[in-house]
């Protein structure tokens, strides 16, 4: 997650708006999002606060003595803030992780690599009913192109025939539903677990991937908290129509089932898509 909107949230955050955690459950043509109800967000951003930032306050300034004789100025002046803010799941800069979840991705696929040889990847985005929600979405795939160091890159076209990635708005009627990404294929099962396996007719013949945002759980939620939660559910969803096709195991994972607003791509999410795109392609998306 980006730190401004962050900040942002805990700042401005309503007294009684409530937060929904949004979990990504497989479909039988795709990867769609479930969300499930969590609590107040009052309550969860007060109980987050408490590890999400601390924050080391400066003494009480003391006034210089009033009369001629001189001091140092370290010892009236404000002590410094030396302890560095701390957010929630907001990963430490130069993090050394290299764990991934690859084995994860390769397990839904039949060991099959799916993924974009040509760069930059097209997305259309249909005109939402806010704007601010265009914006979100433009965010969610930099977070990809910035944090991959240029590794995966995508251009905005104007029309959805021109795209290999399209971004769509529905009501689905089901307030736990927060998005999927569909790609021609099938699914299967794993001890009764349905879990998404694309099965294109040939190497080349893929249709262009559509991610479907339902806006029944966004629009309920504050005016505030929209458009950093359509930026996330973009941004894992994005990860989905990259060939990340599957989750990861580790919630702090962009790519876990779960989505929120304090969702954010990690070391590991970063790891898994630069292994992935070192293999061969088998489909080409």
């Amino acid at each position: 997650m980006r730190l401004p909107p962050l900040l942002s949230l805990i700042t401005t955050v309503p007294k009684a708006s409530a937060s929904r955690r949004l979990a990504c459950a497989p479909g039988a043509c795709g990867t769609g999002c479930l969300g499930l109800g969590a609590g107040l967000l009052a309550a969860a951003v007060s109980a987050a606060m408490v590890g999400v930032c601390s924050l080391s306050f400066p003494a009480q300034a003391q006034l210089p003595p009033d009369n001629n004789q001189l001091v140092p100025i370290s010892s009236y002046l404000p002590a410094p803030n030396v302890e560095p803010p701390r957010f929630l799941r907001i990963e430490e800069s130069g993090a050394t992780d290299n764990g991934d979840y690859l084995a994860q991705i390769m397990s839904n696929t039949k060991d099959r690599v799916y993924r974009f040889v040509n760069m930059p990847v097209r997305v259309y985005i249909q005109p939402p009913p806010k704007p601010e929600f265009e914006l979100a979405c433009e965010r969610a795939w930099q977070n990809w192109q910035f944090r991959s160091v240029g590794l995966v890159s995508f251009i905005r076209v104007p029309r959805a025939d021109q795209a290999r990635v399209r971004i769509l708005w529905a009501h689905l009627g089901d307030s736990t539903l927060g998005g999927h990404t569909i790609t021609n294929g099938t699914s299967f099962s794993i001890g009764g677990v349905p879990l998404p396996v694309f099965m294109p007719r040939s190497k080349t013949d893929v249709p262009p991937q559509e991610i479907d945002l339902n806006l029944d759980p966004i629009l309920r939620e504050d005016a505030e908290l929209q458009p950093l939660l359509v930026e996330n559910l973009v941004t894992h969803e994005i990860g989905h129509a990259l060939g990340l096709i599957g989750h990861s195991l580790n919630r702090d994972d962009m790519m876990y089932t779960e989505t929120d607003v304090f969702s954010r791509i990690t070391q590991r999410d970063l790891n898994t898509l630069r292994r992935l795109y070192k293999l061969r392609a088998d489909v080409t998306l």
